[in-house]
């Protein structure tokens, strides 16, 4: 996406993803036959599985960012396709709150290294502030879903919802 500064980039591409998730979760209530969950369910899957397959070797910072931010929309429109559309939305909202914090942080590493985006030079090549790097670590920890984090509660939540879906059989 061309635009003039990366912080207007940043906002429109973001808009613009969570959008598409959004407008299905509002749609949700119309389209909930078995075979548009189950369309929804196997499309979250795939694009939550590859996207993060390909974030794992990627070297740019910010395609890393991006592939990961796909992973996580896939995720939701998965939750979706289970039937549970209160939980996507407390996860839609939460993801967007920790990864704008996220892209933050990644700007001004990517700042602070004269505009270097290659991931593996990082550790070398300048001397990181330690408050990104903590901000950094808590925003992955949430969105990962860590351990006595706030993203394990809910992405268990999920996992327990697999149980009573349309999708139990498969898991």
């Amino acid at each position: 996406m061309r635009a003039p500064t990366p912080v207007s980039r940043l906002v429109h591409s973001s808009t613009l993803v969570t959008a598409g998730v959004y407008l299905l979760f509002s749609y949700y209530f119309i389209l909930t036959s078995n075979v548009f969950l189950w369309i929804l369910f196997s499309f979250g899957l795939i694009t939550s599985f590859f996207s993060g397959l390909l974030a794992l070797v990627e070297k740019d910072l910010k395609k890393i960012v991006a592939l990961s931010t796909l992973s996580q929309l896939g995720f939701l429109v998965m939750t979706l396709g289970l039937g549970v559309p209160s939980l996507t939305l407390l996860h839609l909202l939460a993801h967007a709150f920790f990864k704008s914090c996220l892209f933050v942080q990644v700007g001004i590493f990517i700042h602070l290294s004269s505009s270097l985006q290659d991931g593996r030079s990082y550790a070398s090549s300048i001397q990181l502030s330690r408050s990104s790097g903590a901000i950094i670590s808590i925003c992955l920890f949430r969105l990962c879903g860590l351990l006595f984090a706030r993203g394990f509660v809910r992405k268990d939540l999920v996992i327990q919802s697999f149980g009573f879906g349309t999708t139990s059989a498969l898991f």
